[in-house]
């Protein structure tokens, strides 16, 4: 229909409104309306009413209303029905279409496809319109792009190009509405009104108001009547007919005479009772000024709704003062688009956030609301407000974190002093980079820590004046370059006092030292800046005090800096104890748990890993993860390794509250630890794990007398050996190995640590001679001193140490050291079992006596590689019992081999002059050392100049260079389907080539990083001929590798070929020095590549996930160097070779998930290096070993097997037990008594065994923890008792009665019938035990139910109201086993109608458990008396149409709710109240509003559905429990990007499966995911532009589809679309040009058939191939 260009009237009729489906013109496809405004002698023509929604028109395209006078708002369901992929358009500009534009409607399509300018549109549902993840030119102009803000216009009333923005209007004809085309006066139909230039008694045409003109004269008498004018303080000129109004008290004029400025503030006024502030004050057409702070305006409720409605009509307002004027609320103020002034200081909000309506003022520039009683976040203000310069919101309630939202370059001033603010200082703050004044003190309360972790540098604010952080929680040293780019002369003060900051003030504070606060922190030394900062000031006198008061000494301000208030004696004790103490109070002692927060608090705590328990009121310190216990409740150890931890530990704190501390493990977290902080506090420590933290400094160690065992390796500590270490005379493991210490070893190493057993200090700069009190460490078995510069002969004295197993010096030349001198004999060691002292010096011939006394049999390892050894390679007879494989001489001078060593066949010791290999010897029986003619000495390992056995690409031709190799990789890899080939076959430097890594120095390549990426075919073999590749990582790839020229792949080693198209790697076995090999999920089928064998340099070898179906080869003992072993659900068969046994540098082995049988060879016990073992999931069987050798077992799983005999008494005998992490041996057959050596341990599984006792010493509640509160059933619950783990773990799990349990540890109760006369106490669910009951109430009650909900009429009412028959044979009824008591209804799909009937339900039935009432028509269920159902755990109530629970929160006992497909709507915070609850399911019904964030009420919810809703708002802020592991919030409004800290709280072990698909969310899918370790996560179709690449390595995501795809198995990427919007085995993401976002699942353009037939062809081929074989 087309009617445009005619003069039509009134309203668009309803017929063609097509907003009923049974109607009207549903078939329209075009509708033009358009241009039926004009002039006429009636006045204004044109179209009016309110804009129809045209809900149901579901053929529309184009839509033309423009030009009419259609008044009201666009519907939310404006167009609904629309199919956007169909729809062009909609035109609706130059109408009166009004108030705000709603975001629904609007984000199903295209920026322009609405086109609503030159309306009175006067704000947009900003975070769904302007959402940056929308296409086209959303994306570049924001808002802009929708319509031009207030204040601003475009020829076209939006921004298309960028060289066409919105421009600013001029000030006098300020444009007031979104989406203005001019700068004329705004949807002013008819008549335009030029701006007044009138005298001041004239009438302003101003026909928005009253519909006649303003006279400001009477808008002012209307203030002065309404505010009680009679009682001002100041009245001077109001209401007298003889003063001009410019003239008025509180009054300035413009030059024309016009009100410009009104400043009656502090001047009495107050709102006479039944009057309202005129909003006619609006009108006054030049007013830019109004101040009215400091009065009595706002007292009736939501009286400013009235006062903001009119302020869009000041169009030239600027400044708006209503400060303590009893303001709650600013509804309205959005209008007021020209302000760039407000301040609302001193009001009652009332507790709610700050007002959105104030986010729409984009021209403000100063915001101050001190004392106004707002909560809630800040974000917006940093999101929105983009031209601010002063915000200022002191004294209110503001919390969580600090500018999570983004940063203003504008921002000038910040006061946010005295609020909640909680997380560390962002490091965007530094981004502020106009800030001159900066207040976030006093945010700590005795509820909160405040703001926590480092201090920030702020070394880029050149302005900064002012900074106040104090009274907060920060902690950490102060930043080296902290305030470095302030100007010390225009700097006023930076306030740091009352935080926990530590260690000392940096020199560059010296220009600035006097105003730099920083009383009551923990700083310990004040010597660096103390003499630089004083000399020549007029403050040198005061010395040291003048920055600080030392310890032991105090004043009120903390430092000395005049003659009457000098720093005075602190004579309590402990009190004073840092520099900068304001009093002599003695320190207040924290009690244990105190201190045990405070690590919570100080470290980070909410971001850990894992912190199962912490902080949990009701749950004891001693069961909190990482706690152990002694049996009297002390606390006596700490391990949080690899836990995330940061910031500085609270030692102090720590060590004086938990005195019986005796270990400590800190391993792999990011804190900083100060020993000097504790110098005066007596320690009983005995084992301390600071490896790989940011330890700088062993100062102070000697603190803990006590210590036995230290591990401080790779840090980054400087400096000689630290003398405090000697000071520890009771070490007995000293491991401080890759640091940079440097310098001599003390000559009385050895007589101050005679009690060490293990030494380690390789991977330093230690050099010089090692000296000779080494020999007095007698008890040492290692010694590890590999990686410095030792240089001179190795002391005599080393002949001492008789205890010696191990003895490491190698490698000292590759740091310009060297041990020179002949060789030692070391045949006073007998147990000796290591020697390595390769690449060294040493000259001369093996003596004859050279180890003469060493076990053969034991012995594991020899290496003199590398030296300067000479003559004729002989060993004693002794020696001749060691295999040469365990041996190795090459790199000598030796001028030939005893025959009596190796008879004819030499090569197998050293290859022969003029011959050589890449090991000195010939590899094996099949390969032969190859020709070298410039080889002179035997045992050579290279040949300069010389190439291995020629290839048919050998020599390497002049012509080919590294780039021609890449090329032809491009090229035989077809590089134009590449995901990524930036750069490629360019002429840039191949430096820059994508996932080419180049050597520092050269542009030669260093490593090829090609994961995921498309590549296709076979890989060329001149990729091995790239000299310098270290480093090749192919992964994810339908890829086979040609290893023809690895050979020469002299520096490659690490090379990973996981889920590619690899079937073979012959070749492989030439492989010079390959150290890591991955050839998981691959194609290998029914044999382990013999290759692989071969290649004797591997130290870590992965082959999971293949489908071998065979053996481990017994030659799997010639992978000497082999540290890892990872070949999990491969199809292994047989048993497991003794020839492991030979890997004696094995840290780990993982062969979990195969098919392996037999008994664990004996030989696994000579692998003392061991770690981590997984044989979990086979069929392994026999006795256990004792592992009893195996010191260093941290992990041992042997679970679902079937080893049987019982546990060796001396089981794991030699294990320290505080680095122990976990034993599992559950489910196998293992007999008898569990021994009293598992006493040790704490995490041991034994569960589903034969066990049928366990020694007393396990269940002595002397160990404290679980054992104390629940003695032997928190180790395996006893016979005749079982639950569902096979031990007690907490009150509401304990082992329940079970007869047919007959073995400690049982995890079911086999089903077993209970006999006649056996007490019944089991539980019937969820740990409810069987309550007394009354059986004739029961009937009652059920008899009710029928009679009163239809039963008659009932679809299955089989035997109900039947009295010969037991009631708990009545058709869906359920009872307890040998017992008349209803525990189940199971009554779904029963046409059951009606609720009076359930109250007796409730009332009678006491053990009723489960509740089906699903799929009933039941809309008017109520839960009255549910609060006496005491034993409900079940309740379902799936479409019954309800729309209310109400009540249901009063249920004691619920743990599962069913309530889908209903009508429920809001969000019933009813549930909150329901502890117990489980698994929520509310799918499909009518939930809307904001997502609640407080899910964390809910301690033990597992199960989380509400999809299928209208729930809007951001997954920022909300928290869950930590019991979460299903959540489904699947096709709902939510928006924004997914937080860093989405999931937070939830442990990091747990498999998580997450459903966000079918939203609005944007941006990143943030990386910080990553530190879950198992889930699958649907994101599909929503608005994602990004994937962190570090989730794209997540291999157990996604049921392996991460592993096999990368970041494909995550989301398809854009421009590629699959079914469920991510790759999996039978769905690849497939080409689709329409796919603007990650994760599309369909793709526009592409008929249903055609993606139907693309799934469909292999169904159709094999059933055409079935019917040919029929």
């Amino acid at each position: 229909l087309s009617l445009r260009g005619n003069s039509f009237t009134g309203t668009i009729p309803e017929k063609l409104r097509c907003e009923d489906s049974t109607s009207g013109a549903t078939l329209l496809e075009k509708l033009d309306l358009s241009r039926q405004r004009g002039i006429s002698s009636a006045g204004t023509t044109g179209l009016t009413g309110t804009l129809p929604s045209f809900s149901q028109c579901e053929d529309l395209r184009r839509l033309d209303l423009s030009h009419n006078q259609l008044g009201g708002q666009v519907s939310e369901n404006f167009l609904q029905s629309v199919d956007p992929l169909i729809f062009e358009s909609a035109s609706l500009s130059s109408n009166l279409i009004e108030g705000e534009l709603p975001g629904k409607p609007l984000v199903r399509f295209d920026a322009d496809a609405i086109d609503l300018r030159d309306n009175r549109i006067t704000s947009l549902e900003i975070d769904l319109i302007c959402d940056s993840s929308r296409s086209g030119a959303i994306a570049a102009f924001g808002c802009d792009a929708v319509l031009c803000p207030p204040g601003t216009y475009a020829r076209i009333g939006r921004q298309e190009e960028a060289d066409e923005p919105c421009l600013p209007c001029d000030i006098d004809t300020q444009s007031q509405y979104w989406g203005s085309i001019s700068c004329g006066n705004d949807q002013s139909v008819g008549t335009e009104s030029a701006p007044s230039t009138t005298p001041l008694d004239t009438p302003v045409n101003t026909p928005l108001y009253n519909e006649g003109p303003v006279i400001e004269k009477d808008v002012l008498l209307e203030l002065y009547d309404a505010t009680g004018g009679e009682d001002w303080f100041n009245k001077v000129g109001w209401a007298t007919e003889s003063t001009p109004i410019c003239e008025w008290y509180g009054i300035q004029c413009a030059e024309d005479g016009t009100v410009e400025s009104i400043d009656l503030g502090g001047n009495n006024l107050a709102l006479v009772d039944g009057k309202t502030l005129p909003t006619s004050l609006f009108y006054l057409p030049s007013l830019k000024y109004l101040i009215l702070k400091e009065n009595t305006l706002f007292k009736y409720s939501n009286a400013e709704l009235e006062f903001f409605k009119d302020i869009g009509a000041a169009n030239l307002l600027e400044a708006l003062d209503l400060s303590s004027t009893g303001l709650s609320g600013v509804s309205g103020i959005q209008g007021g688009v020209t302000l760039n002034e407000i301040h609302l200081d001193f009001n009652d909000f009332a507790g709610s956030t700050i007002p959105n309506e104030l986010y729409s003022l984009n021209r403000l520039r100063i915001l101050t609301m001190d004392s106004s009683n707002v909560s809630g976040k800040i974000n917006g203000v940093f999101n929105f407000l983009k031209n601010l310069q002063v915000f200022s919101a002191n004294d209110n309630k503001l919390d969580g974190s600090l500018l999570q939202g983004g940063y203003l370059s504008t921002l000038s001033t910040l006061r946010l002093r005295n609020n909640s603010l909680t997380g560390t200082l962002p490091t965007s703050l530094n981004l502020f980079v106009s800030l001159s004044v900066l207040d976030l003190s006093r945010q700590k309360s005795d509820e909160s820590p405040g703001l926590e972790g480092p201090l920030l540098e702020f070394s880029q604010m050149p302005n900064l004046k002012r900074l106040d952080l104090s009274d907060n929680s920060l902690s950490g040293p102060i930043p080296g370059f902290f305030l470095a780019g302030v100007d010390p002369d225009m700097f006023e003060y930076a306030d740091l006092a009352e935080n926990s900051l530590v260690s000392s003030i940096p020199v560059g504070l010296k220009s600035i030292f006097s105003k730099v606060y920083l009383q009551n922190n923990k700083i310990t030394s004040v010597d660096q800046i103390c003499e630089s900062a004083l000399k020549g000031s007029n403050l040198e006198f005061f010395g040291c005090d003048a920055i600080l008061c030392s310890p032991g000494t105090y004043n009120y301000l903390g430092r000395s800096q005049s003659y009457d208030n000098p720093c005075e004696q602190c004579n309590i004790s402990g009190g004073a104890q840092f520099f900068g103490s304001t009093s002599c109070e003695a320190p207040k002692e924290l009690n244990p748990k105190d201190a045990i927060e405070l690590i919570y608090s100080s470290c980070g705590g909410p971001n850990w890993i894992s912190s199962t328990n912490w902080m949990s009121g009701n749950v004891p310190v001693c069961q909190w993860e990482g706690i152990q216990c002694s049996g009297d409740g002390s606390i006596v150890e700490i391990s949080l390794r690899s836990n995330g931890l940061k910031n500085a530990f609270p030692a102090r704190e720590i060590f004086q509250a938990i005195p019986t501390l005796t270990a400590l493990a800190l391993e792999g977290n990011d804190v900083d630890f100060l020993f000097e902080s504790i110098q005066d506090i007596s320690a009983e420590l005995t084992s301390l794990d600071l490896t790989n933290t940011n330890l700088a400094s062993f100062d102070g160690i000697d603190i803990f007398p006590n210590l036995a065992e230290l591990y401080a390796g790779n840090n980054a500590i400087t400096g000689e050996f630290p003398r405090d270490i000697l000071k520890l005379s009771n070490l007995k493991r000293l491991v401080i190995s890759f640091n940079n210490l440097d310098g001599l070893l003390p000559d009385d190493i050895g007589t101050s640590l005679g009690k060490v057993e293990l030494l380690v200090l390789h991977h330093n700069n230690f050099s010089g001679a090692l000296p000779s009190s080494l020999g007095k460490l007698s008890s040492v078995h290692y010694l590890e001193l590999q990686s410095n510069a030792f240089s001179g002969e190795i002391p005599s004295d080393l002949a001492q140490l008789s205890e010696l197993w191990g003895i490491d010096l190698s490698d000292q030349v590759s740091k310009g050291g060297g041990f020179t001198g002949n060789l030692t004999s070391f045949n006073t060691m007998s147990g000796l079992k290591r020697l390595d002292l390769s690449k060294n010096k040493l000259e001369g011939s093996i003596p004859s006596d050279f180890l003469s006394t060493v076990e053969t049999s034991s012995f594991e390892k020899l290496d003199l590689s590398s030296n300067l050894l000479s003559g004729k390679l002989e060993l004693p007879s002794i020696l001749s019992g060691i295999p040469f494989s365990s041996m190795n001489f090459s790199d000598n001078r030796f001028s030939g081999i005893s025959s009596d060593l190796c008879g004819n066949d030499c090569a197998m010791v050293l290859c022969a002059p003029t011959t050589f290999s890449p090991t000195g010897r010939q590899p094996s029986s099949a390969e032969y050392c190859e020709h070298c003619p410039t080889a002179v000495y035997w045992g050579t390992t290279t040949c300069p100049g010389i190439s291995p056995t020629p290839s048919p690409i050998d020599p390497l031709p002049e012509s080919i260079n590294e780039k021609d190799i890449l090329k032809s990789i491009y090229d035989s890899c077809r590089g134009e389907d590449w995901f990524n080939s930036e750069n490629w076959m360019s002429s840039e430097n191949i430096c820059d080539w994508y996932g080419v890594t180049c050597t520092p120095f050269q542009d030669s390549v260093q490593s090829l990083v090609l994961s995921d990426n498309n590549l296709v075919n076979e890989v060329p073999t001149e990729v091995f001929q790239l000299p310098y590749l270290e480093t090749l990582i192919l992964d994810s790839n339908g890829i086979t590798v040609d290893f023809t020229s690895i050979k020469y792949a002299f520096k490659l080693s690490s090379l990973d070929l996981s889920s590619t198209d690899l079937f073979s790697v012959e070749g492989i076995e030439n492989a010079p020095n390959l150290l890591t090999l991955d050839i998981s999920q691959n194609d290998f089928q029914k044999s382990i590549p013999k290759e692989i064998f071969s290649l004797t340099t591997l130290q870590q070898l992965f082959m999971g996930d293949n489908d071998f179906r065979t053996s481990i080869p017994s030659n799997i003992g010639d992978l000497k160097n082999l540290r890892l072993l990872s070949c999990p659900s491969s199809m292994l068969t047989g048993s497991i070779p003794s020839n492991i046994g030979a890997l004696i540098d094995l840290v780990h082995i993982n062969l979990e998930d195969n098919s392996l049988t037999g008994s664990l060879p004996l030989d696994l016990e000579n692998l003392y290096s061991l770690t981590f073992v997984d044989a979990s999931d086979n069929t392994l069987e026999g006795q256990l070993p004792s592992f009893s050798a195996m010191k260093n077992i941290r992990r041992l799983d042997l679970s679902n097997n079937a080893f049987s005999q019982s546990i060796p008494e001396d089981f794991l005998s030699n294990v320290n037990p505080l680095f122990f992490d976990y034993l599992d041996l559950s489910n196998n057959f293992i007999v008898g008594e569990v021994p009293s050596i598992l006493a040790h341990f704490e995490s041991v599984f034994l569960q589903d065994n034969l066990i049928t006792g366990l020694d007393d010493e396990l269940c002595d509640k002397a160990r404290g923890g679980l054992i104390k509160q629940f003695g032997c059933d928190s180790i395996l619950c006893p016979p005749n008792t079982f639950n569902a783990i096979g031990r007690q773990d907490s009150e509401s799990n304990p082992c329940h009665i079970c007869p047919s349990a007959q073995y400690y540890g049982s995890t079911s109760c086999g089903g077993a019938a209970v006999t006649e006369g056996t007490e019944i106490t089991a539980v019937v669910q969820e740990g409810v035990e069987i309550r007394p009951s009354d059986a004739n109430e029961e009937k009652q009650a059920l008899a009710k139910l029928y009679l009163t909900c239809g039963g008659e009429y009932w679809t299955e009412n089989e035997h109900w109201m039947d009295s010969n028959i037991s009631f708990c044979k009545w058709k869906g009824v359920e009872c307890r086993f040998g017992a008349e008591t209803v525990t189940g209804l199971q009554l779904g799909s029963n046409n059951i109608q009606g609720t009076p009937g359930f109250i007796s339900i409730f009332q009678l039935l006491p053990n009723l458990s489960t509740l089906n009432l699903s799929r009933n028509p039941l809309a008017g269920f109520n839960f009255n008396g549910i609060e006496n159902s005491a034993s409900l755990s079940e309740l379902d109530l799936d479409a019954t149409g309800i729309s209310s629970i109400v009540g249901i929160g009063l249920s004691p006992s619920l743990t599962h709710i069913s309530l889908r497909n209903n009508r429920i709507s809001g969000f019933p915070q009813e549930i909150f109240q329901m502890k117990t609850l489980k698994t929520l399911l509310m799918s499909n019904n009518q939930l809307d509003g904001r997502i609640p964030t407080t899910f964390d009420l809910l301690p033990n919810l597992q199960t989380l559905i509400l999809s299928s809703n209208s729930l809007s708002g951001v997954l920022d802020g909300i928290d869950f429990p930590s019991s979460l592991r299903i959540l489904d919030l699947s096709q709902n409004l939510l928006s924004n990007s997914i937080p860093v800290t989405f999931l937070r709280g939830i442990p990091t072990s747990a498999s998580l499966d997450i459903d966000l698909s079918g939203n609005f969310l944007s941006g990143n899918v943030p990386g910080e995911l990553s530190r879950f370790s198992q889930m699958d996560l649907y994101l599909q179709d929503n608005r994602i532009t990004s994937i962190d690449s570090e989730l794209c390595s997540k291999e157990d995501w996604n049921g392996n589809d991460v592993r096999k795809y990368g970041c494909s198995g995550i989301l398809c990427p854009i421009g590629h679309f699959a079914n469920g919007g991510r790759q999996s085995t039978n769905t690849p993401c497939a080409r689709c040009i329409s796919a603007e976002y990650y994760g599309t699942s369909t793709c526009e353009g592409e008929s249903s058939v055609t993606r139907t037939n693309m799934y469909l062809w292999p169904s159709l081929a094999f059933v055409f191939v079935l019917q040919i074989l029929i």
